[in-house]
C-alpha cells in the first residue's frame, strides 16, 4: 500500500525534475509510513460509525466517482496524514522552490497610492473573486455535487478565506491590461522574506492550472478503496482547492496569498465591508505593512502613466517622508503598449 501511495504521490510532479527530485529526497516509503495514520473501522462499535459516516459521507460522497468504489467495496480501514506531511506536500505542490522570491501585485494608481498612505494591504474574500466558478472549480473536477451553493454555512466559509492576488510576471502586458488600469496603474514588487510574525495563518501557493493534481488524488482515494478497502482523508484538501484554478487563467501565472480568518488561534482581523468592482457585497481585511511575511520593495510606473516623471518625483518625495525610502520606483519597459 505505501508504494502504491508513494508512486500516485511522485505522478504529481512527473513535468518538474527539480521537484521530483526533491520528492524522492523528502518523501521516501518510510516517511509515508512514518505520518500515516491508520484505524481499524471494523474494531469500532456502531456508535463511531454514526459519528464518522455522516463526516465521510460530507467530505467524500458527494463525489459520484468516490461513491461508486465506496458503495461496492468494503472499508475497513480509514487513513489520514499527519498536518506535518500535508504540509509539506502543499509547499512541494504550490510553492515555488527558493525560500526567498518575488512577485508582483497591479493595481489602479489611486488603489496604489492609498495602499502607501495607509501602509496597509487588503485581503478581499473569496465571495468576490472576479471569476465565480472559480469558487467550485474543484468541486467539479471531484464530480460533487454542489447543493445549496448560498446556505448561510457556506458564505461563512466564504467570509472566513481572504486572498491576495499577485503574477510572478514582472512588468508584463496582459497584467498591465487587466489589472493594472490598463497601463495607467502602478505594478508592486514584494519580496516574500523568512522572519517571523504573530500570525501564521498565511499560506502561499503558487496557482496549479488544470484537473491533474485533483485526478491524481481521485486516483489515489479510489485506488485505496478498490485494493486495499481503505479510505484516505485529506484534511488540507479545503486549502488546496483555492490554488487550483481552469487552464485557461494560465498566462496570468498567480502567486496566492490566502488568510483564514479565525477566531479560535485568536489571530482573527476586524471585518470591512464594500461593494467591489464586480457589483459583489462582501468583506475585506488589512494588514498592517509590519504584520505580513513579505515586504514591499519596487514599484512600476505603467506603461501608459499620466505624467509620469513628475509622478515618479512625487512618489519619491512622499516614500522618502512616510519612511519607505529604500522602495525603488522604475518605469515599465513596454513602451509599445496600445
Amino acid at each position: 500500500m505505501i508504494e502504491f501511495i508513494h508512486k500516485k504521490l511522485i505522478s504529481l510532479f512527473q513535468k518538474d525534475k527539480k521537484k521530483t527530485e526533491i520528492f524522492k529526497k523528502t518523501f521516501t516509503m518510510q516517511f509515508i509510513e512514518e505520518n500515516l495514520k491508520e484505524i481499524d473501522l471494523s474494531k469500532y462499535t456502531s456508535l463511531y460509525r454514526s459519528f464518522y459516516d455522516p463526516y465521510f459521507s460530507d467530505r467524500y460522497l458527494r463525489s459520484q466517482f468516490i461513491k461508486e468504489a465506496h458503495d461496492s467495496n468494503v472499508i475497513l480501514k480509514r487513513l489520514s496524514f499527519t498536518e506535518k506531511f500535508q504540509e509539506k506536500l502543499f509547499q512541494l505542490i504550490f510553492s515555488p522552490i527558493i525560500d526567498e522570491f518575488r512577485f508582483y501585485h497591479y493595481s489602479s494608481f489611486e488603489s496604489v497610492i492609498n495602499i502607501l498612505k495607509t501602509q496597509k494591504i487588503r485581503f478581499s474574500s473569496i465571495a468576490g473573486l472576479n471569476d465565480k466558478s472559480e469558487i467550485y472549480y474543484t468541486e467539479k473536477l471531484l464530480n460533487r455535487e454542489i447543493k445549496q451553493p448560498y446556505h448561510p454555512k457556506r458564505i461563512q466559509y466564504f467570509n472566513s478565506r481572504f486572498i491576495l492576488s499577485n503574477s510572478l510576471n514582472q512588468d508584463e502586458l496582459n497584467q498591465w491590461r487587466l489589472y493594472g488600469e490598463n497601463g495607467k496603474g502602478i505594478c508592486l514588487e514584494f519580496k516574500k522574506v523568512n522572519k517571523h510574525i504573530i500570525n501564521s495563518n498565511f499560506s502561499f501557493g503558487k496557482i496549479a492550472y488544470g484537473n491533474n493534481i485533483y485526478q491524481i488524488f481521485l486516483e489515489l482515494i479510489i485506488g485505496l478503496i478498490k485494493n486495499y478497502n481503505s479510505i484516505v482523508i485529506f484534511n488540507q484538501l479545503d486549502l488546496w482547492k483555492h490554488f487550483v484554478k481552469h487552464e485557461d487563467y494560465k498566462p496570468e501565472n498567480e502567486l496566492r496569498i490566502l488568510f483564514h480568518n479565525s477566531k479560535k488561534n485568536g489571530t482573527s482581523k476586524a471585518l470591512n465591508f464594500r461593494t467591489n468592482s464586480f457589483g459583489i457585497f462582501c468583506p475585506y481585511i488589512e494588514f498592517d505593512f509590519s504584520e505580513l511575511p513579505f515586504e514591499l520593495t519596487g514599484i512600476y510606473l505603467g506603461p501608459k502613466s499620466e505624467e509620469p516623471n513628475l509622478n515618479r518625483g512625487q512618489l519619491n518625495y512622499f516614500l522618502r517622508s512616510s519612511g519607505l525610502n529604500k522602495i525603488k520606483i522604475t518605469f515599465s519597459t513596454k513602451t509599445h503598449y496600445r
